[in-house]
């Protein structure tokens, strides 16, 4: 029990007296950034400004625009450390990840269909067809 007065109180020392921390918003991976890196970035879905108000602002903050999201509130920016960081103290972020790279992998497909039996044999699908008939 005391324990949790403690953590409460040091939370509301920390964090000022509205005693919510926006540090949350910012992905640990970007908590000690030394180089511009591009972040997604995710407006509050509660927002009253509008998007592009909200992009120039942390363009000011030395920060590029690389694509705005059309459907979500939010946005890819090429981002300084020091405009990074102020995404922390932005209340109308979200929250604030890296722009990773993404791709895909086979470990799993290859022997679950078989294929690993087929590359064996020197089968690489030249000259397969593979036709979809979608009857409904």
């Amino acid at each position: 029990m005391n324990t949790c007065i403690l953590k409460v109180a040091l939370t509301v020392v920390m964090c000022g007296p509205a005693a919510v921390c926006v540090a949350g918003s910012l992905s640990k991976d970007l908590q000690n950034v030394s180089s511009t890196t591009d972040v997604i970035v995710q407006f509050s879905p509660n927002v009253t400004s509008s998007i592009a108000a909200l992009s120039v602002a942390i363009l000011k903050r030395g920060g590029s625009l690389k694509k705005q999201f059309s459907h979500v509130k939010g946005a890819v920016f090429t981002l300084t450390p020091d405009a990074i960081a102020e995404l922390a103290n932005n209340p109308d972020v979200a929250y604030a990840s890296p722009d990773r790279k993404i791709f895909g992998k086979l470990e799993f497909a290859e022997p679950t269909t078989g294929a690993n039996i087929a590359l064996q044999y020197g089968y690489d699908g030249t000259g397969v067809g593979v036709a979809i008939i979608d009857s409904g």
